[in-house]
């Protein structure tokens, strides 16, 4: 999450939709940085993946007017989505271990030389959430909550309306990003551009689907599917 007073903008970091990026992009034009949640305090509550229904409630707090900045955020294909949350799991929960052997495994988790874990990602599938408990793998991981959320979910403040002003495909970022930035009015706007880090370098993400497990994607976040267009294999 990314928050400027000065420009008002709010950037929502939804998990595994390139949020990592943005938040470089948006550095020097803010004045609230996000830490992890282990880093926070009451004095500065503001975590990477915050709610907007969390934020807004800080903001009341504060006095600060909610309403007068400009709330944004990522949404990408879930088929897609899916496969980058469940590789971020298996970099949290095992590189620790492996990189000291610099094994076989390690280079997996990277992308390279094996074949991934389409078995266990085929079971995981069935077992998320788009809202709630969500999923992910031990109750200390991060993705635990919030990676495999709808953006209804995300974005929702429990009573059925939206609590941010614009919601990106990630798919157009680099379409939609610089003419953000000239709205926003940060300087060289006309300079924008998305950088593009902590991508993992698994295989295209269709390879881990079979009729079944796709179609139930498919069904889960119908929602996000039908109101941003995406396809399968897109």
């Amino acid at each position: 999450m990314r928050i400027s007073h000065r420009y008002k903008f709010i950037f929502f970091s939804n998990p595994k939709t390139g949020s990592e990026s943005v938040r470089l992009m948006l550095d020097p034009y803010s004045d609230i940085l996000c830490r992890r949640p282990s880093e926070c305090t009451p004095d500065f509550p503001f975590y990477d993946h915050m709610l907007p229904v969390e934020l807004r409630d800080v903001f009341r707090e504060r006095g600060w007017d909610f309403d007068a900045y400009y709330k944004f955020v990522f949404v990408r294909n879930p088929w897609a989505r899916l496969v980058s949350v469940y590789a971020a799991i298996l970099d949290r929960g095992f590189a620790g271990r492996v990189r000291d052997a610099g094994n076989a495994l390690s280079r997996w988790i990277r992308g390279r030389d094996m074949d991934p874990d389409i078995d266990g990602f085929r079971r995981w599938v069935r077992t998320v959430e788009t809202s709630g408990r969500g999923g992910g793998g031990k109750p200390h991981h991060r993705f635990r909550q919030k990676g495999t959320w709808s953006i209804a979910a995300f974005v929702g403040d429990g009573q059925g309306h939206e609590l941010v002003d614009e919601v990106i495909r990630l798919e157009d970022a680099a379409d939609r990003l610089p003419a953000l930035a000239v709205q926003l009015g940060l300087p060289d706007a006309d300079r924008v551009r998305l950088p593009h880090v902590n991508v993992h370098r698994h295989p295209k993400y269709v390879s881990y689907y079979d009729d079944a497990t796709a179609a139930h994607v498919a069904q889960l976040y119908a929602g996000d599917i039908a109101r941003f267009g995406y396809r399968f294999g897109q």
